[in-house]
């Protein structure tokens, strides 16, 4: 019988670089839509958002970026920088979440960093779907839907999906150099979550080295159907996907 081998899944989660929006931003890398339209940092665009032919990133962005417009409105690919701050009060997270998806309606996933996640109905009511964090706190339920064994995802909110971000990796000037820029190994089923906040000095709208690695290593794997990349707010799809994919062995067996 035919052997089925699921692809790992990859998310590359990167700091969106800084954009001047009265000029062209320069391409760095493609999402959907981009054919084949090689990766490199000197070709203008005029919409102000990185693209990635073939592999497509999320850019996290903070709230003024976001509501400062220039996005076109259906973008997925941008995750909102969530202040801890917000979590003080239920309105002011619902507010702030409101306001970004006001500017940008596309917007479904976000980033928690040094906070505890809190008001996980709130954000999946507010249309967040799926959120990185730096690590699982401790809840008092389990997984209100199972993720696929050993992905660091979870679901203890309905409609809300909880990323655990990669093991810390360099940052600044050390998350330049390129023997640094370690890559997973990329086994069937896996899932890997490649995370950089790094901006290029000199304030280039381009993005980091270690990112602009990551996309190639993907594209390159991508092509011989080893990796799937997808972005944060595909995750919920992405683990249904998985679900109803054979583990392995026969296709009958599985069945």
């Amino acid at each position: 019988m035919t052997k089925s081998v699921a692809p790992a899944t990859v998310l590359i989660v990167a700091a969106l670089p800084p954009v001047d929006r009265g000029g062209p931003a320069r391409r760095i890398s493609g999402g959907a839509g981009s054919g084949n339209v090689p990766v490199t940092s000197g070709v203008p665009v005029t919409s102000g958002m990185p693209v990635t032919p073939g592999v497509p990133v999320t850019w996290i962005a903070d709230i003024d970026t976001v509501a400062r417009g220039g996005f076109a409105p259906d973008r997925t690919d941008i995750a909102l920088d969530l202040d801890p701050e917000w979590f003080a009060s239920r309105q002011a997270l619902r507010s702030a979440i409101a306001r970004a998806r006001a500017a940008v309606p596309g917007i479904e996933s976000a980033v928690l960093r040094r906070a505890t996640l809190q008001h996980r109905e709130l954000l999946a009511e507010a249309g967040i779907r799926a959120v990185l964090v730096d690590a699982f706190d401790e809840v008092d339920r389990g997984s209100r839907r199972p993720a696929p064994q050993g992905w660091p995802c979870r679901s203890v909110a309905w409609g809300l999906w909880e990323v655990e971000a990669a093991a810390r990796r360099p940052t600044g000037v050390w998350a330049l150099l390129p023997k640094l820029s370690s890559l997973p190994a990329a086994r069937p089923g896996s899932f890997h979550v490649l995370v950089d906040r790094t901006i290029v000095p000199g304030g280039r709208p381009v993005a980091s080295p270690r990112v602009e690695r990551w996309v190639e290593w993907a594209r390159a794997r991508a092509a011989r159907g080893a990796v799937t990349a997808a972005t944060l707010a595909d995750l919920p799809a992405v683990v249904e996907r998985r679900h109803r994919q054979p583990i392995g062995g026969s296709v009958l067996k599985a069945a």
